[in-house]
């Protein structure tokens, strides 16, 4: 562990889980390190065994940036323990009176920091909100999140995919330290897909007072081809059912609107953890969820879903999986035909 003494107070602790982001990386740590926000703030860095150069790029510049080397903390795990893991890390070393964690592979324009704390002390927040860039290779896109008025809205909005939403991303939030640390197991070890999602739905149901902070500041970029959120594993495919385990904690609090779109997102998972596995553990799958009444959900998958998804849901996975073969191949030409032609 690298340990550098903070001598000031800190008001806002940048959490930033490092692995396998050499490509990333420096732009990352530049636009922190470049932030209007001086002073009171600290950035912890969490070596997650990378492999790469990543942990030697951010010593790099840190000894470009003299002024900022007093705030910044590197930890190391010595193990690969996954995002789940080393946001926790991050959480235990974290000093600030607020936390905003940062994907390494990702970056904030230069006056995040100050226009998010400078709204949540204002209004006393609990949280800070903003919206977000979502930044392709050729263009970005402006993604706009929305404060409901009422919990159950605010909850609601996690499991929908079109209208406002408050999001599930951590990275355009900026949250009271005191929140995380009365949620028991905020993040589980070996939980590194959706981890976010069940993060802020916990926030959430312990959160009173949210602010809305005008204007656009993190960039989440979308083609970093070794994020976990672009590979399907075990571990990837569990981690889905092991947050719908965590959200369906909320059911009877919410009502039956909260309850239907779990089902529909349970349905989902379904097929696309059907779609990624094959023999005993697509069996196992196949038993999950038994109540989910397919005739009611079917409309929440794509057509050319239905009916392979109906064949394995009547047990007869040797024709899902051989139409599901054909689908993927044609789905990969598709892709490859995109690409000549857009490059």
């Amino acid at each position: 562990m690298e340990l550098r003494k903070i001598r000031e107070k800190v008001n806002v602790s940048v959490l930033i889980p490092v692995y396998n982001v050499e490509k990333y990386i420096e732009r990352c740590v530049r636009s922190l390190f470049g932030q209007t926000m001086r002073e009171g703030v600290e950035f912890i860095f969490l070596d997650d065994a990378t492999p790469d150069d990543s942990i030697a790029i951010i010593k790099g510049l840190v000894e470009e940036f003299p002024d900022r080397s007093g705030q910044v903390t590197i930890l190391h795990h010595e193990i690969n323990g996954g995002i789940g893991a080393s946001r926790n890390t991050c959480l235990q070393a974290a000093q600030g009176k607020y936390i905003i964690f940062c994907d390494s592979d990702d970056y904030f324009e230069p006056d995040m920091l100050m226009q998010m704390y400078s709204h949540a002390l204002k209004s006393d927040a609990d949280m800070a909100i903003a919206d977000y860039y979502k930044t392709f290779p050729s263009h970005e896109e402006i993604i706009r999140v929305e404060i409901h008025d009422s919990l159950k809205e605010r909850m609601k909005s996690l499991l929908q995919k079109s209208g406002s939403s408050v999001g599930y991303m951590l990275w355009n939030k900026l949250v009271r330290k005191n929140i995380y640390e009365n949620i028991s197991d905020t993040f589980i070890s070996g939980f590194d897909y959706r981890e976010d999602l069940a993060a802020v739905a916990r926030i959430l149901m312990s959160t009173h007072n949210i602010v809305k902070v005008p204007g656009a500041y993190a960039h989440y970029v979308t083609y970093n081809g070794s994020s976990i959120s672009k590979t399907f594993s075990e571990n990837v495919i569990n981690s889905h059912f092991r947050a719908i385990e965590i959200l369906s904690e909320f059911e009877n609090d919410l009502g039956p609107e909260y309850q239907h779109l779990l089902d529909v997102m349970r349905f989902e998972d379904k097929l696309t953890a059907l779609i990624h596995t094959e023999g005993d553990s697509q069996k196992k799958i196949l038993d999950l969820y038994p109540s989910l009444n397919y005739s009611k959900l079917i409309n929440n998958i794509p057509l050319y879903w239905r009916l392979p998804y109906l064949l394995a849901l009547k047990e007869r996975p040797d024709e899902f999986n051989r139409i599901k073969y054909i689908l993927l191949k044609i789905k990969s030409l598709i892709l490859n035909l995109r690409n000549q032609c857009y490059p």
